[in-house]
This record gives C-alpha cells, structure tokens and sequence, in this order.
C-alpha cells in the first residue's frame, strides 16, 4: 500500500473544505475562522488501503476525515494488524502523536476511497487562538468518546482471554484427572461393575 508521501497534498480547495468544515473539530466555529484556516489545510484523496501514518511514524499533523473512513490498526505478535477503530466522516484522528510530539502508537490507512484534511501543528495552534473556547470543547468531546470507545473494546478483550483461560484450566483439570492413575482405577471398577 502507498504512503502518505506518495499521495499528493495541495491546499483545500473551497468545494473540499466544505466536507472538511462540517468536522466534529468545527461545530459550533463561525465561518470566517474557517474561511481564515481554508489555505492552510492540505487535501488529500486516497485510494482503499493507502497507508496515512504507521506505527512509529513521527506524527506533524491532525488529519479530518471529510468523506470515508480510516482504519485504524496495531501489529501484533506474528506481525498481523488488529484492528482497533474506524475513524468516520466528520470525525478527526492524528491528535495524540501531534500533540505529544512522540510517534504515532498504531498505524492509519484508508478503509475506502478518502478525503482527508491534514491540519500542521501551526494551523492548529491558529485556530486555537481564533476559537480557543469551541476548538477547546469539541477536542475534549471527541477525545472522550474515543477513550470511552477504547476502554470498552479492552474490556471486551480482558473478559474475552479470562473466558479463554477458564477453559483451558477446566480442560487441564480434566486432562489431569484421566491421566491420574488412580482416576483410571475407579473409572474401570466402575465399568466393570456396571
């Protein structure tokens, strides 16, 4: 799959930023803010399976989902990706490598053909200082929803692996019980008399 690099930028044009506008980051943000950020934002269209970020990749921009869904995933033991969120139109991604400044902890590639937003860290620092109160909100809002999305999928995957070590303790329970000298005894004294 191609990476980002390969998939030309260019700033927004006005009929793209219009999907771009309509992001979750935005509500509530009059339009001349955004008409103010519009040069700034750079587009980018992406086939199914291009690569926007992996893990361990430095992360220098906020993307905005304008039209489509990114996949977001981590590698596990034996090298294959789990998937661990879809990333929706009118959402955002990107935001924890571009504000910790530390590599990006899973990999992002498009779901579908894509239309993205990618915001540098000086845009976002600009409209912050245009919208600090909305811009604030909205982040929180969404952040919060994510976290409350990714507690519940590690939830489900802790009850899943104790559900799993449960049956492997019963079967080795039973497994130890046939194998038990004294097991095999009774159970043919038992067949035996019947």
């Amino acid at each position: 799959s191609p990476l980002l690099a390969d998939v030309s930028m260019r700033p927004a044009p006005v009929k793209a930023f219009e999907q771009l506008s309509r992001n979750r980051l935005f509500e509530g943000i009059s339009a001349k803010v955004l008409e103010r950020i519009r040069p700034n934002v750079n587009i980018l269209q992406l086939k199914r399976g291009d690569i926007v970020f992996k893990e361990g990749d430095l992360g220098d921009s906020l993307y905005l989902v304008g039209k489509g869904s990114i996949k977001i995933s981590k590698q596990r033991r034996g090298g294959r990706q789990e998937v661990l969120d879809y990333i929706q139109t009118g959402n955002f991604f990107g935001e924890d490598a571009l504000l910790s400044s530390q590599p990006h902890s899973a990999m992002a590639s498009a779901a579908e053909p894509t239309l993205l937003g990618a915001v540098k860290e000086q845009t976002f620092q600009h409209i912050l200082e245009l919208a600090p109160s909305r811009l604030h909100m909205n982040f929180l809002r969404s952040i919060t929803e994510r976290m409350r999305s990714v507690n519940s999928h590690f939830i489900t995957e802790i009850m899943r692996n104790e559900r799993l070590s449960l049956v492997g303790s019963m079967a080795n329970s039973i497994i130890h019980d046939l194998k038990n000298p004294i097991c095999i005894v009774r159970c043919c004294s038992d067949l035996i008399a019947s």
